[in-house]
């Protein structure tokens, strides 16, 4: 549910997903070895329907009151 709030939050934005095996440290561990190749392919996230937009603005009207 996270990654597709993300999808709905950043319209411009391809967000995709890929397999608990290609995680960060699998990212970290092809910095030593670029040569590694992951394991599966990139799903294309889906985004929440509806518009977050007021949610999102509720989130940044709580933080700039914090800063």
């Amino acid at each position: 549910m996270f990654v597709r709030a993300l999808a709905a939050l950043r319209p411009g934005t391809q967000v995709y997903t890929a397999n608990a095996h290609n995680d960060v440290s699998f990212g970290a561990l092809r910095l030593i070895d670029p040569a590694l190749e992951p394991s599966g392919s990139l799903r294309k996230v889906e985004p929440l329907p509806g518009d977050l937009s007021a949610y999102r603005a509720g989130w940044r009207a709580e933080l700039e009151a914090f800063a």
